[in-house]
Protein backbone atom coordinates (compact mmCIF):
# COMPACT_ATOMS: atom_id res chain seq x y z
CA UNK A 1 0.00 0.00 0.00
CA UNK A 2 1.23 3.79 -0.62
CA UNK A 3 1.18 5.79 2.22
CA UNK A 4 -0.52 9.07 1.93
CA UNK A 5 1.23 11.91 2.92
CA UNK A 6 -0.76 15.55 3.33
CA UNK A 7 0.12 18.28 1.22
CA UNK A 8 0.86 21.26 3.20
CA UNK A 9 1.74 24.73 2.50
CA UNK A 10 5.11 25.80 2.85
CA UNK A 11 4.93 28.66 5.48
CA UNK A 12 6.07 32.13 4.58
CA UNK A 13 7.36 34.79 6.49
CA UNK A 14 5.22 37.34 6.38
CA UNK A 15 6.51 40.97 5.83
CA UNK A 16 5.89 44.23 7.71
CA UNK A 17 2.78 45.62 5.50
CA UNK A 18 1.29 41.96 5.66
CA UNK A 19 1.20 42.22 9.73
CA UNK A 20 0.42 45.29 10.14
CA UNK A 21 -2.33 45.03 7.76
CA UNK A 22 -3.61 41.23 9.09
CA UNK A 23 -3.47 42.70 12.82
CA UNK A 24 -5.24 45.86 12.18
CA UNK A 25 -8.62 46.05 14.17
CA UNK A 26 -11.16 48.26 13.82
CA UNK A 27 -11.15 50.64 16.83
CA UNK A 28 -14.02 50.95 18.81
CA UNK A 29 -14.79 53.87 21.14
CA UNK A 30 -15.69 50.86 23.69
CA UNK A 31 -12.23 49.54 23.83
CA UNK A 32 -10.96 53.54 24.36
CA UNK A 33 -13.73 54.09 27.37
CA UNK A 34 -11.23 52.63 29.50
CA UNK A 35 -7.73 53.54 28.82
CA UNK A 36 -9.34 57.05 28.33
CA UNK A 37 -11.05 57.01 32.10
CA UNK A 38 -7.52 56.25 33.50
CA UNK A 39 -6.03 58.62 32.03
CA UNK A 40 -8.38 61.25 33.00
CA UNK A 41 -8.38 59.86 36.81
CA UNK A 42 -4.55 60.11 36.20
CA UNK A 43 -4.71 63.70 35.19
CA UNK A 44 -6.60 64.69 38.01
CA UNK A 45 -4.76 62.87 40.26
CA UNK A 46 -1.75 64.68 39.07
CA UNK A 47 -3.59 68.08 39.13
CA UNK A 48 -4.82 67.86 42.96
CA UNK A 49 -1.51 66.96 44.39
CA UNK A 50 0.15 69.63 42.62
CA UNK A 51 -2.51 72.13 43.52
CA UNK A 52 -2.27 70.56 47.23
CA UNK A 53 1.42 71.42 47.50
CA UNK A 54 1.89 75.04 45.96
CA UNK A 55 -1.01 75.34 48.23
CA UNK A 56 1.11 74.21 50.90
CA UNK A 57 4.08 76.60 49.98
CA UNK A 58 1.54 79.72 49.96
CA UNK A 59 0.81 78.96 53.31
CA UNK A 60 4.65 78.45 54.30
CA UNK A 61 5.28 81.40 52.59
CA UNK A 62 2.52 83.34 54.36
CA UNK A 63 3.90 82.46 57.75
CA UNK A 64 7.30 83.45 57.21
CA UNK A 65 6.10 86.80 56.09
CA UNK A 66 3.76 87.33 59.09
CA UNK A 67 6.97 86.25 61.48
CA UNK A 68 9.27 88.61 59.34
CA UNK A 69 6.50 91.55 59.58
CA UNK A 70 6.09 91.08 63.36
CA UNK A 71 10.06 91.37 63.75
CA UNK A 72 10.35 94.18 61.56
CA UNK A 73 7.07 95.74 63.45
CA UNK A 74 9.18 95.16 67.01
CA UNK A 75 12.46 96.49 65.31
CA UNK A 76 10.77 99.54 63.93
CA UNK A 77 9.31 100.57 67.56
CA UNK A 78 12.68 99.47 69.30
CA UNK A 79 14.07 102.31 67.05
CA UNK A 80 12.21 104.85 68.06
CA UNK A 81 12.42 104.17 71.49
CA UNK A 82 16.27 104.02 70.98
CA UNK A 83 16.02 107.73 68.62
CA UNK A 84 13.63 109.06 71.74
CA UNK A 85 16.15 108.13 74.14
CA UNK A 86 19.01 109.75 72.54
CA UNK A 87 17.61 112.30 71.49
CA UNK A 88 16.57 112.82 75.46
CA UNK A 89 20.18 112.08 76.23
CA UNK A 90 21.61 114.88 73.46
CA UNK A 91 19.30 117.42 74.94
CA UNK A 92 20.75 120.89 76.55
CA UNK A 93 18.50 120.52 79.88
CA UNK A 94 20.07 116.95 80.43
CA UNK A 95 23.06 117.75 79.37
CA UNK A 96 23.48 120.62 81.70
CA UNK A 97 22.25 118.71 84.44
CA UNK A 98 24.68 116.01 83.79
CA UNK A 99 27.48 118.30 83.92
CA UNK A 100 26.00 120.12 87.55
CA UNK A 101 25.84 116.40 89.30
CA UNK A 102 29.00 114.90 88.34
CA UNK A 103 31.99 117.69 87.20
CA UNK A 104 30.31 120.60 89.35
CA UNK A 105 29.89 122.87 86.03
CA UNK A 106 27.41 125.43 85.79
CA UNK A 107 26.54 128.14 83.33
CA UNK A 108 28.25 131.43 83.98
CA UNK A 109 25.86 133.95 85.03
CA UNK A 110 25.61 137.86 83.95
CA UNK A 111 28.22 139.56 85.42
CA UNK A 112 30.70 136.84 86.77
CA UNK A 113 34.55 136.98 86.60
CA UNK A 114 36.15 134.45 85.15
CA UNK A 115 40.13 133.49 86.08
CA UNK A 116 42.32 131.57 84.91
Amino acid sequence: MQSIRTFRVPATTLGIRQRVASGREEVSSENLVRPMVMILLAAIGVVFTMSQFLHWRIENNRAALDQLQSVRRNVGSENISLLAARARLMSVSHIEAVAAARLELYRPEKGQQHRL
